[in-house]
């Protein structure tokens, strides 16, 4: 089981600038790990784009692990549980401790 400061769950907009926000404040011995299943990041205000063929799926997504500093760990698995109590994120071959939630 590993010990993170911060969990944030999902690699959306609102992860990734939370993790890069995070990223910049926190001391550099706090670990933030970000939580995601897709390794593809699709930008979301650009699916109408897609639907009127003026874009296409490659002109608007791009690897999430470009989009997020290099100090946040990508765990790309499924989340399976949230232990609360516990503070654990079960995902589908991990479990994740943390201090902090998000």
């Amino acid at each position: 089981m590993n010990k993170s400061s911060v969990v944030i769950l999902g690699g959306g907009v609102g992860g990734i600038v939370t993790a890069n926000h995070l990223a910049k404040l926190l001391p550099p011995e706090s670990e933030i790990v970000l939580i995601e299943k897709i390794r593809l990041h699709s930008f979301a205000a650009s699916y109408l784009w897609l639907m009127v063929n003026k874009r296409t799926p490659k002109q608007i997504s791009t690897p999430l692990r470009k989009l997020v500093n290099k100090r946040v760990k990508i765990l790309f698995e499924e989340i399976k549980q949230i232990d609360a109590e516990n503070k654990v994120i079960i995902t589908e071959n991990s479990q994740v401790s943390f201090q902090y939630l998000v």
